[in-house]
């Protein structure tokens, strides 16, 4: 997504109700649909981030698991 997308959802997700309303009635039928292309490709966008972020996290868990399993066996 380019910065010119980005900021038209900022746009959208930002706006309260009457500036939402605004938009709304002047849109067109090609202006609500790029408007949900938008969502799309921005909920993809948070899709992949989470991906990234799970991975990274188990990763970080199963090194802070071996380390507290060394530790442990450290005292045994």
């Amino acid at each position: 997504m380019n910065e010119w997308d980005r900021d038209n959802l900022m746009f959208i997700l930002g706006a309260d109700e009457s500036e939402f309303e605004a938009w709304l009635s002047q849109t067109t039928r090609d202006d609500v649909v790029y408007a949900l292309e938008l969502f799309a490709r921005h909920r993809n966008e948070l899709v992949v981030a989470e991906m990234e972020l799970l991975e990274s996290t188990e990763e970080l868990d199963c090194a802070q698991a071996l380390s507290f399993i060394n530790r442990v066996k450290e005292k045994l």
